[in-house]
């Protein structure tokens, strides 16, 4: 077993902590071919005990440099002296774009590595992310963002993305210098991206001038940044149990919603926080709201990302989901399955073992349409007057953009009299001879 270098802590010290089991699980390491990645493989392969079954190695050639094939030719002479499975993808040049290639690079080699986990049930990714990463990143977020969510991006341990993988950074503890110092000792071979050492990028600014300064200034800088990554995943966790159990919303109109008034305790810029969260969890994107205003009828979009607040509801939702379209009325009959918007659905006079959404009572042999509610339709009341059906809509707080999507029930016969409206209205006039007619979700 190779000797650890200065303080580096033998790597199964990580796995302890995090409460990670070793043995009998699949690895898949995402290497570059520069010193982190190879010092990061070397101590992987050292620390596992069956390296050649238990170890994936994935590499992407960014092709950003006429010289990338040299870190291919590297990374598969180390893979094939100790029998390691290898897994190398290019990034086509027609597939990078001239503005926002960092950006672009990350989102197509993660797409990579998420391949890879799914089609081989890795059980951890790892990335050679280190204690200087984790200062930059940090800095980088402050200057763009300063938002402190996007500076504690770089974490030890975390899901990876939709996947049954951890996603975990065991070298944040640890400094550039530190890595440098194994690979040396070690004798390992790594080749050095020359792009690093230009200062055209904010990234490599920081990490050439701003960086050092900071660490003469405290040689404990790495250690801090630890701390301040810890502190504030604590607070988020803090955050995430409080928003877990403000609320239950649920799946309707292609949005998330809820009742604005489990949220009454919150202040207003704590409701913004809670719907940030809410658009983390269930559309997994970080969106950050301008503002929120305490009113009956606000709307606010951000990044492909709507919310509405509407009386005492509230909508989330992406909008290259929301359907709004108007479904024109068709004919159905009793008993027969039918589709709208997505959903199958089903009327019947008779109690079914299915999932009943609702019910509504008129005349026996009923000819039947459904579809979206016709505009200008008016809603007949129990006292046999007639109110428009945005009253009702607004008391049932759905805002106009989702009222396509209630599904409507109309009579067939020349009329087309409103039977039902769901989570809106039913037929309020009622009579003896009346019978029932339920509707349900399939």
């Amino acid at each position: 077993m190779v000797a650890f270098l200065l303080s580096m802590e033998n790597l199964k010290d990580f796995f302890i902590k995090h409460q990670l089991q070793i043995e009998a699980k699949k690895f898949l390491i995402a290497v570059s071919g520069g010193p982190d990645s190879m010092a990061l493989l070397d101590l992987i392969r050292h620390t596992v005990t069956d390296p050649t079954n238990q170890l994936l190695v994935g590499h992407f050639d960014h092709q950003l440099r006429p010289d990338s094939y040299l870190e291919s030719n590297l990374i598969s002479n180390y893979c094939k002296k100790y029998n390691l499975k290898l897994f190398e993808q290019r990034w086509s040049k027609q597939e990078q774009p001239e503005r926002g290639i960092e950006a672009a690079a990350r989102k197509f080699r993660y797409a990579f590595l998420k391949e890879l986990v799914q089609q081989n049930q890795v059980d951890y990714l790892l990335t050679a992310h280190h204690g200087d990463d984790l200062i930059e990143n940090i800095l980088l977020k402050l200057i763009r963002s300063g938002n402190v969510k996007e500076m504690n991006s770089l974490i030890e341990m975390g899901q990876f993305e939709d996947t049954q993988a951890y996603l975990l950074r065991p070298l944040l503890k640890y400094s550039k210098t530190d890595l440098l110092h194994y690979v040396k000792v070690q004798q390992l071979s790594y080749i050095q991206d020359s792009t690093n050492f230009e200062d055209k990028t904010l990234r490599n600014r920081l990490r050439h001038h701003v960086i050092p300064l900071l660490k003469n200034e405290n040689k404990k800088l790495i250690k801090n940044a630890n701390r301040f990554q810890v502190s504030e995943a604590e607070l988020a966790e803090s955050q995430n149990i409080l928003f877990k159990n403000l609320s239950n919303p649920q799946r309707r109109y292609f949005t998330w919603t809820g009742n604005l008034s489990d949220l009454q305790e919150l202040r207003l810029n704590q409701k913004k926080l809670y719907f940030e969260w809410l658009t983390l969890t269930k559309f997994h994107q970080q969106v950050h709201f301008e503002s929120l205003e305490e009113k009956a009828n606000f709307r606010t979009k951000k990044d492909g990302i709507g919310l509405i607040l509407y009386q005492n509801k509230y909508y989330l939702y992406r909008e290259k989901d929301l359907d709004s379209e108007q479904i024109r009325p068709f004919k159905v009959y009793l008993d027969k399955i039918f589709n709208f918007k997505g959903k199958n659905y089903l009327i019947s006079k008779q109690k079914l073992g299915l999932q009943q959404v609702g019910s509504f009572y008129s005349k026996e042999n009923l000819s039947l349409k459904v579809g979206s509610l016709p505009e200008g339709q008016k809603l007949v009341l129990a006292t046999g007057n007639k109110t428009k059906a945005k009253k009702k809509f607004a008391e049932k707080g759905i805002p106009n953009i989702l009222r396509s999507n209630c599904l409507t029930i109309l009579s067939d016969d020349g009329n087309e009299e409103v039977q039902y409206i769901m989570n809106v209205y039913r037929r309020q006039i009622f009579d003896p001879a009346f019978i029932e007619y339920r509707v349900y979700e399939i």
